[in-house]
């Protein structure tokens, strides 16, 4: 008898604490990027500097419902790769060559894997990119750990229609592309999210 009042009290405790649960997210974005020049596929990195980030709760129970919905809007105007030189290239041979000067997108599912890690989530988002007056499906792996969301993917740039902004990025560059910048881009964001009362974040 005092085996099971035990049990059942194991369960409320654990079924308060799962209900206690709440995670906070930040209004800070982080947008990276990574693209590739020469034969050898050499990679250069940056961010972007002017984010504006809405999203649909600023807490939740879980992250599905935290972040399907969250819309962000790039100025390709603020990219930033750590080389001023370069990212006046950036954006007069190819982002101005682009129809706006804006780059949005939107999360619209996030599904988490199975297999979770204790303080480790991971899964995959479908985020729909708008750029070059292209809209785009992107599927993004995710990982949230510590308090930190992070999510990466891959476009194609042919798929925006910007193989001339490319070509025209590449003709600036010839000598240090070697004749060559690559159109897949590798993309990424972070942004902090607080967890409070959760036993395992879903």
């Amino acid at each position: 008898m005092n085996k099971l009042l035990a049990s059942f009290l194991l369960l409320g405790s654990l079924s308060c604490a799962n209900a206690a649960c709440i995670l906070e997210q930040s209004n800070q974005l982080d947008v990276t990027w990574k693209a590739f020049k020469t034969p050898k596929k050499i990679g250069v990195g940056g961010k972007f500097t002017q984010v504006d980030y809405s999203s649909p709760a600023k807490e939740a129970k879980d992250l599905r419902t935290l972040l399907v919905g969250a819309a962000v809007t790039i100025d390709t105007n603020s990219v930033n790769s750590g080389n001023a030189p370069r990212d006046a290239k950036l954006v007069k041979f190819f982002f101005s060559r682009l129809s706006d000067m804006k780059i949005t997108g939107k999360i619209t599912d996030l599904k988490p894997n199975t297999q979770t890690k204790e303080n480790l989530q991971t899964g995959t988002l479908n985020v729909t990119l708008n750029m070059n007056g292209k809209s785009i499906p992107t599927q993004m792996q995710y990982r949230y750990a510590n308090g930190k969301f992070d999510a990466s993917g891959s476009i194609d740039l042919a798929d925006f229609a910007a193989l001339d902004a490319l070509s025209s990025l590449t003709k600036a560059c010839y000598a240090k592309h070697q004749g060559i910048t690559w159109p897949d881009v590798t993309i990424g964001f972070s942004t902090s999210i607080h967890a409070s009362g959760c036993s395992q974040v879903k």
